[in-house]
């Protein structure tokens, strides 16, 4: 492997532990910590087939669903959500 593709490598690998460590989880969800005030799931992990998002996670709102953050969730059926949710993504 090339000297240039070795870097690149190493960047992107970087880059992805940047974001995993961006990343917690709770309750089953991963998230994200917006400026330090609010919350955006990003994904979850468990097996349920109706799921509540939480109203805070970490004293903060939860107020953001990000894209594809259930495209893992086979037997996910039904979501509900509460009314400070003001963003879902894709």
């Amino acid at each position: 492997m090339g000297k240039k593709k070795v870097t690149a490598l190493a960047a992107a690998m970087l880059s992805a532990a940047a974001l995993l460590a961006a990343e917690s989880t709770a309750n089953g969800f991963f998230y994200a910590i917006n400026n330090g005030q609010t919350i955006t799931i990003t994904g979850y992990f468990g097996d349920l087939a109706s799921l509540v998002i939480p109203e805070r996670i970490q004293d903060m709102p939860v107020t953001a669903i990000g894209n594809s953050a259930f495209i893992r969730c086979a037997r996910l059926t039904s979501i509900t959500i509460h009314a400070s949710i003001d963003t879902i993504g894709e």
